[in-house]
């Protein structure tokens, strides 16, 4: 069993927007002065926040999942459903079930159990769509506000812990406290980066999608999630359902206007893997695209010029890896994108550092090494502490951060973990995605 419990959630909008959206909303205000999505046990002191840049922001929801034994099944709750349904995705070996969310001593958790589970369910990803029988091995939750409470920007801020196995007989180093290298225990401090990733394995998700799809509800999201796009262009009019270039879409929905199901991953993954993303179609060009990992030089009996082994296999670019040229980072080398004549992917994200995490040596950066290679030519590969910045991204803001220093986004000072920045890519679909 797995438990991971979440003791905040709360939305902050800025305060100018808030009073906006008041003026035509025909909700009656409370008489207790408290907004209608904010739960009564959230203090008062969380009910205006002031940002790094000096904005002030009003809570508008808020759920500290203080009531015992709340029923999540559909219908019961005010906020959220708990679903009942086999997971069809992803090649999924498990269901999901009301009685998996539990409200227990001021935490939600969230409980796996392992048990065999025959399912059925209506496969529309199939060659021929059709009902497939399947069975299951696993049982937990999934918790959604779909058609409840729905946001178009803000701030979401959670207080969870991720699961994982934890307990003293699992050895796991962070308990014990030690790890055997081969030939002797070395020290392992609390925040030490997880050095074994087999005691986390599971791939929880905080994550948020557009209100048109609804999860794992695949005649509502086939061919409208991740779409973003409100253009008629006729390469992608078969593939996004709601397109610009039609006339009638029917239900209710404007002509000629493009819509979607966008989704964006606060966070995701276990153990030392884990990421924030955000996921739209169509996807970047091809020609703004990296360079595809390529057979030919990820084999292991290939050598790249800085003395590097092939990988063996093409999933080299979740790590950055690859032997490929170009398949690690935009415009990384140089030479490998100089024929396009102009600079690939998004230019300017910004990256900071996670200053809890134990600092390590070899991660330290400087800013100035970095910013003069940022406009010069790039010759390694592979990402280089000296040249690039902390988020393995070459065209990131270095600029001062907040506008006000002394130190710069992406720039990893103290040589803790920090956010790099990876692209997953398919025909139609972009998911950029930073881990930590």
């Amino acid at each position: 069993m797995v438990r991971g419990p979440s003791t905040l959630l709360a939305m902050m909008l800025p305060a100018v927007v808030v009073l906006g959206a008041d003026q035509n909303d025909p909700t009656l205000p409370a008489k207790s002065g408290v907004g209608i999505w904010i739960d009564v046990d959230t203090p008062a002191d969380k009910y205006q926040i002031t940002s790094s840049r000096g904005e002030t922001w009003d809570l508008v929801m808020s759920d500290e999942f203080e009531i015992e034994d709340r029923n999540f099944t559909a219908g019961e709750d005010h906020l959220w459903t708990a679903l009942d349904i086999p997971d069809g995705v992803n090649r999924a070996v498990g269901i999901y079930t009301p009685e998996n969310a539990i409200t227990q001593n001021g935490s939600f958790h969230i409980r796996v159990d392992s048990r065999e589970i025959d399912v059925s369910f209506y496969n529309v990803w199939s060659d021929v769509p059709s009902w497939t029988t399947k069975k299951m091995w696993y049982a937990s939750a999934m918790m959604q506000t779909w058609n409840k409470f729905c946001i178009q920007g803000g701030f979401v801020e959670i207080s969870a812990k991720m699961p994982g196995a934890t307990n003293k007989e699992s050895l796991n180093s962070h308990v014990t406290g030690k790890r055997w290298d081969g030939t002797k225990d070395i020290p392992v401090k609390p925040m030490d980066r997880i050095p074994e990733i087999r005691f986390y394995p599971t791939w929880p998700g905080l994550w948020m999608m557009g209100n048109l799809g609804r999860a794992l509800f695949a005649a509502s999201t086939n061919r409208v999630w991740p779409w973003t796009y409100n253009e008629c262009d006729e390469r992608y009019r078969t593939s996004q359902r709601i397109s610009a270039c039609d006339a009638n879409p029917g239900y209710g929905l404007n002509p000629y206007q493009g819509r979607g199901s966008p989704e964006i991953d606060i966070l995701e993954g276990g153990g030392s893997d884990i990421s924030s993303s955000i996921q739209i179609a169509p996807g970047m060009p091809d020609e703004y695209r990296l360079k595809f990992p390529d057979m030919q030089y990820e084999r292991t009996n290939y050598t790249d010029p800085q003395g590097r082994k092939g990988q063996g296999h093409l999933f080299c670019y979740y790590e950055k890896t690859c032997t490929t040229p170009g398949a690690n980072m935009a415009d990384v080398p140089t030479s490998a994108f100089a024929s396009r004549g102009h600079k690939s992917w998004y230019q300017g994200l910004r990256y900071a550092a996670n200053e809890r995490c134990t600092p390590v040596q070899a991660l330290k950066q400087q800013y100035e090494p970095v910013a003069k290679a940022q406009n010069g030519p790039i010759i390694d590969n592979q990402w280089d502490v000296k040249t690039i910045s902390s988020g393995r991204d070459l065209h990131a803001d270095l600029g001062l951060i907040d506008g006000k220093g002394p130190l710069h986004w992406g720039i990893n000072y103290n040589g803790t973990s920090a956010r790099s920045f990876r692209i997953r890519q398919t025909l139609n679909q972009t998911q950029a995605a930073a881990p930590l």
